[in-house]
């Protein structure tokens, strides 16, 4: 099944749960390559957003976390992850 018509056949569950995660993301501080509740920059709040959703963005295994400097060694790791959901 395509995302398009999954969403146009549940678009009232989908809307409902984005606004469930979103409202409990606000408020979150912002720390220089946070990842969690305790604090997010802009990449950590796509990454926890998603990550809320049931969508995991690949981490740097090696280190077991997104390395701070992630956009220097792969910079276009995200915009591939979306590509592949």
């Amino acid at each position: 099944m395509e995302f398009a018509e999954f969403l146009k056949d549940n678009y009232e569950i989908v809307e409902r749960r984005v606004r469930e995660v979103t409202e409990r993301l606000l408020g979150i501080p912002y720390q220089h390559n946070g990842r969690t509740r305790a604090g997010v920059d802009c990449l950590g709040l796509f990454y926890l957003f998603f990550k809320e959703l049931g969508i995991e963005f690949p981490i740097d295994y090696k280190r077991g976390y997104i390395g701070q400097d992630w956009y220097k060694t792969v910079p276009d790791r995200y915009i591939t992850g979306l590509r592949n959901i």
